[in-house]
């Protein structure tokens, strides 16, 4: 691992830290919120969180462009890009339940080298970078389960209300409910994981988490790019049975 990139996954945490202490003071009070013009929830401690990070970023990685969920790009082309989403899991923020948290990533080249996710409730983070392996916050080494059969797999996902998807291949697996189904699966407690939705900053740090666990990404099309509004994350062994069912 190079000393820059050991650098940007030293600052990646230490960003997920203060995120967590932002959102983490707004949760525990008042707070105002309301709702964006697509039809989802935001909150003043989206807001803030966002706002802590830009500033971080603008002090330490200047030349660095920034695509955060409520900001859009900050800052100019080049060949890094970090990708923020302040607070992943804002519904159930509002609800008062813990399966929130921050995305982090950071794209080189194209590339996502460093993701990062948080649960401020629990205190815990899970991270990983290109070539550095996935990790939890109390230095757990993870890897994703080697279930080589969709018969008795275990899936979840994010898919739309009837899905067909879902449908065709829940006949032969199990289908969860998972309130964070990208955890569960770098943790061993899922096979694969159906999305069907997504923007990039909701798939850029679950992507090099999944790949650094041992598992893989494919998006909508067959590559791997986190634009597509969807893709498959498996442990790699089930893939050609899972999109078999997709019409």
């Amino acid at each position: 691992m190079t000393a820059d990139l050991e650098a940007d996954i030293e600052l990646a945490r230490r960003m997920g830290a203060v995120a967590d202490e932002v959102a983490m003071h707004y949760f525990e009070s008042d707070y105002q919120w309301g709702w964006k013009g697509d039809g989802s929830p935001v909150t003043e401690a989206d807001l803030a969180v966002e706002e802590a990070l830009l500033r971080i970023l603008a002090a330490e990685r200047p030349g660095d462009q920034v695509l955060s969920e409520e900001r859009g790009v900050v800052g100019g082309a080049g060949s890094r890009r970090w990708l923020l989403d302040p607070i992943d899991g804002t519904s159930y923020f509002l609800d008062g339940s813990g399966a929130w948290g921050s995305h982090i990533a950071l794209e080189v080249d194209g590339e996502i080298v460093v993701g990062l996710i948080s649960r401020p409730t629990l205190g815990r983070s899970w991270w990983a970078a290109q070539g550095a392996g996935t990790w939890t916050s109390e230095g757990e080494r993870l890897a994703v389960t080697t279930t080589a059969s969709l018969d008795g797999a275990r899936l979840a996902g994010y898919v739309r209300p009837g899905s067909r998807w879902r449908a065709a291949v829940a006949q032969r697996a199990m289908w969860l409910h998972s309130a964070s189904p990208i955890l569960d699966l770098i943790e061993g407690r899922l096979d694969a994981i159906l999305s069907e939705g997504g923007y990039p900053w909701d798939h850029a740090p679950a992507v090099v988490l999944i790949r650094e666990a041992g598992g893989r990404f494919t998006d909508l099309e067959g590559g791997d790019r986190i634009d597509l509004r969807g893709g498959l994350y498996s442990n790699g062994r089930l893939d050609e049975e899972i999109w078999s069912y997709r019409t």
